[in-house]
């Protein structure tokens, strides 16, 4: 599994559009690892 880690320096943070980037992409890992998840339980519960 890759891992990513990084840390905002800039006391301003980040412009709106690429927070919103990260946000969405940030989501869709999410959704991948939720998703396997449940697959996961689905072929123990089987």
């Amino acid at each position: 599994m890759k891992s990513f880690n990084y840390v905002i320096t800039d006391e301003q943070g980040v412009h709106a559009r690429p927070a919103g980037i990260l946000v969405k992409e940030a989501k869709n890992m999410l959704l991948r690892l939720q998703s396997a998840q449940v697959e996961k339980m689905r072929k123990l519960q089987s």
